[in-house]
């Protein structure tokens, strides 16, 4: 084995084994990359919506559902499209 390798230090072995992942698969991978770019874009159509309807609301409505939006980006765009949303008109 070391024949094939003997271009190769021992430092750069190590470096390609903490490459691969013995225990988790792959496709992890592109899921945990794939997840938080979802949450993101699902919290910025929610926050585009609630500064599309920030006339008819008060400051303190607007920064909690804000704040709601931002603190909990998929249950708290639920929400706003759920509940929020049809309480104030779009002007």
């Amino acid at each position: 084995m070391t024949s094939d390798l003997s271009g190769i230090g021992p430092g750069m072995l190590v470096i390609a084994q903490e490459l691969v992942d013995p225990v988790a698969p792959a496709w992890f991978d592109l899921v945990y990359s794939i997840v938080p770019l979802v949450l993101v874009s699902i919290a910025i159509v929610g926050l585009v919506s609630i500064i599309r309807r920030y006339r008819s609301m008060s400051v303190l409505e607007s920064a909690g559902w804000t704040a709601v939006v931002v603190f909990a980006p998929l249950l708290g765009t639920l929400v706003w499209f759920a509940i929020g949303r049809r309480r104030y008109t779009l002007e």
